[in-house]
Parts: C-alpha cells; sequence; structure tokens
C-alpha cells in the first residue's frame, strides 16, 4: 500500500510537471513524456504491475486536465507497455531494443496527440532523446525506492 502511494503521489508530481512546467519552459515538441518514462522505468526495473498502475493513473490525469478524451492517454500508455513487455519476454531484452521499442511508442503517442498540427521532426527528436534520458534516469531513482533486501 505504501509503494502505492508514493506512486500516485510520483503520478501527480510527473503530470504537473509534463503538462504546465516543461510544457512552458520546452514547448510541446520539446517536452519529455516524464509520465511515459516512468512508467517505461518501472517495466525495466522489473515491476510491471506498478507500470501499469502509473501509466493508467497518469493517463487518467493528463486527460482530466482537458488534453483529450478521458482514458485514450491511459488506454495508450498501457498498450505501449503491454507491446514492450511482449518483446521483452518473447522476442529480445537488451538495451539498444528497450531504446528502440520506447522510441517507437513515444513517437506514435505525440503523432496520435499532435495529429492536426505541423510537425518539427526536429523538434520531436529531441522530445525523444530527453525522454530516453528520463527513462534511465527514472530507473536509476526506481532501483532505491524499490530496492527490497532478500534475505535467505
Amino acid at each position: 500500500m505504501k509503494k502505492y502511494l508514493i506512486l500516485t503521489f510520483a503520478c501527480i508530481v510527473l503530470v504537473i510537471f509534463q503538462t504546465s512546467f516543461f510544457a512552458e519552459i520546452l514547448g510541446y515538441y520539446f517536452n519529455p513524456n516524464l509520465v511515459m518514462a516512468f512508467a517505461f522505468s518501472l517495466l525495466l526495473f522489473g515491476k510491471t504491475r506498478y507500470a501499469m498502475f502509473s501509466a493508467f493513473l497518469s493517463g487518467l490525469l493528463i486527460d482530466a486536465q482537458g488534453f483529450s478524451i478521458i482514458g485514450l492517454s491511459s488506454l495508450l500508455f498501457t498498450a505501449f507497455l503491454a507491446f514492450s513487455g511482449f518483446i521483452r519476454k518473447y522476442i529480445i531484452n537488451d538495451l539498444i531494443s528497450n531504446a528502440l521499442v520506447i522510441a517507437v511508442c513515444t513517437v506514435i503517442y505525440q503523432f496520435v496527440f499532435f495529429a492536426g498540427q505541423s510537425v518539427d521532426i526536429q523538434a520531436m527528436l529531441f522530445g525523444l532523446i530527453f525522454t530516453l534520458v528520463f527513462v534511465y534516469i527514472f530507473s536509476y531513482l526506481n532501483k532505491h525506492i524499490f530496492y527490497e533486501k532478500r534475505v535467505i
């Protein structure tokens, strides 16, 4: 229960940073997708249940702020995590393939939500790189948050 409260607080903070702070400073295309980065970092750490919870909750919070249809972001985030989990489990699981799956999912998300707008590929590429950097930063932090000392 304590970990779910920490995840809920982290999701709220990340949504606020993603939709207001980073969006205003960097612009929407340069903006890293912190929510997706956090969920993928949990998935990379092997915490699938926590990753799905954070993706679903964060997607609902993003949609509640009026960015899209309620539940669309949650659906996309959880579908991306399921796709990535499938790739990791049945096809290949290494650093480069994980980065490629995250990159593809990030680009698809940006195209879905910025479909009617002109696309600046260079700005989208920087946003993608920022998202990948945040995935590995969050992975490092998650290693310390979710560390469980096991005694034989």
